[in-house]
């Protein structure tokens, strides 16, 4: 994830204004000259670790769970690399914010904190042009893509596109813990409706405003998605994400033969309780057909 040696072609503005590259403080007085960034910043030269410092202090400062996540999303939105820096130095500390228990209020909340956009949205009244959107992708090296519907959001149940929180969080965990470069995950959101009324009467809330859609125009949607991102991506890794269970099995069944995909709600639990169990035999020393 170093951009130590990564080749630069911007404006000093938008590198500042891109996580993946920016550094901030961080930026030596070399590179400043360079990327025209002298006076663009404050004088002062910090080490990553100084920057960590920074952020750790701030964070411990807020006054309620909530307000930590929003340091750690402001944080994501403005240095990428300190950022993923943070949640391997301090997993059991930060990773709470990251996805559960927390991810569940960010769902919740994500219309109302909305202020840069990550992954992709497919909504429905776009079918049309979903070539174009999948087109759109900027990086041609996607290796893993989490995606959800929103329909069935932990324990929370329809979240919308709120639900796009879940691929995110998900996503940001494969980095820290698979070492994934973050450039190569995307998460997306099926927009198909809402069938919380709650939403749908909010008007702050992003997503497409209308009752789900089911059936015949549900799949089709889905088909033209999946069709689209295994053209563009033949040898992705998608990860089916908290979709309701009437759509759930009934995907994970149809794409079996047509994309590398898997259910972590279904074969995700079923792996850990096996492996569980398994661990349990071992200390034992016992024959899980004895039990």
């Amino acid at each position: 994830m170093s951009n130590k040696d990564q080749e630069i072609d911007l404006d000093n503005i938008s590198i500042l204004r891109n996580p993946s590259i920016n550094k901030g403080t961080a930026f030596t007085i070399e590179e400043r000259i360079d990327f025209g960034l002298v006076g663009l910043l404050p004088h002062v030269v910090n080490t990553i670790d100084d920057q960590m410092g920074r952020v750790l202090d701030n964070f411990n400062e807020q006054g309620n769970q909530f307000s930590k996540v929003l340091v750690l999303k402001e944080l994501r939105e403005r240095n990428e690399v300190l950022y993923f820096k943070m949640l391997a130095t301090y997993p059991e500390k930060l990773l709470p914010y990251v996805y559960t228990p927390m991810v569940g209020e960010v769902a919740m909340k994500f219309h109302a904190n909305f202020t840069h956009p990550r992954g992709i949205y497919f909504a429905y009244p776009e079918k049309a042009l979903v070539g174009k959107i999948v087109d759109s992708i900027p990086s041609d090296e996607i290796q893993v893509i989490v995606i959800t519907d929103g329909s069935r959001i932990l324990g929370l149940g329809d979240m919308g596109a709120g639900g796009m929180a879940i691929p995110i969080g998900k996503l940001d965990l494969y980095t820290v813990f698979g070492g994934i470069h973050p450039e190569k995950v995307l998460p997306i959101c099926i927009d198909v409706g809402t069938n919380n009324q709650k939403l749908i009467d909010d008007p702050h809330y992003i997503g497409w405003k209308h009752a789900r859609i089911q059936g015949k125009e549900y799949d089709d949607f889905v088909e033209s998605i999946i069709k689209a991102l295994k053209n563009r991506f033949p040898s992705v890794l998608l990860q089916w994400e908290d979709f309701a269970k009437e759509h759930a099995r009934s995907l994970l069944d149809r794409y079996v033969d047509k994309i590398c995909s898997f259910n972590d709600d279904i074969q995700g639990t079923a792996a850990s309780a096996l492996v569980a169990i398994t661990a349990g035999m071992k200390i034992n020393h016992s024959k899980i057909q004895d039990q």
